[in-house]
């Protein structure tokens, strides 16, 4: 049976770039989205110990991987950008793996794995409060 599988890969080495391991992760899912340089998230009936046996052999003995099999019945949240939504919203068959509509181009990768987390978070204004809900009651 199909499921969701989140993988995360940890260079050892900066000189790894994340397209190195689509052979492999092509090799053991049906369907597949990176978010990240070092990040995957794969549609695939395979158990999690065959994906990170096939990552190991595409590796260098000190890079580190996590497997982690999702729950495709929960409801993905956070905040990402559209076309994650668009991939985790494709319609798929658990018992078949069939994806109903070919997957849209993915933007491409950035720089390689140098500095990979440098633009992972984007500055926001701070949240104020210009009153407190709770102490404002026992004003009215």
């Amino acid at each position: 049976m199909h499921r969701y599988a989140h993988i995360t890969v940890i260079y050892s080495s900066d000189m790894t770039h994340p397209t190195a391991l689509e052979p492999a992760i092509t090799a053991v899912a049906t369907d597949w989205i990176r978010y990240t340089p070092n990040t995957w998230v794969l549609w695939s009936d395979k158990p999690l110990g065959v994906i990170t046996g096939q990552l190991r052999s595409h590796l260098l003995a000190a890079d580190h991987v996590l497997a982690v099999g999702l729950n495709p019945y929960d409801i993905p949240a956070g905040f990402m950008p559209q076309w994650v939504w668009d991939w985790f919203n494709r319609a798929r068959d658990p018992q078949t793996g069939q994806v109903n509509w070919p997957p849209p181009p993915l933007p491409p990768p950035g720089p390689a794995t140098r500095n990979i987390f440098a633009n992972a978070l984007v500055p926001h204004a701070p949240i104020t409060m210009t009153s407190n809900p709770l102490t404002d009651l026992s004003k009215k």
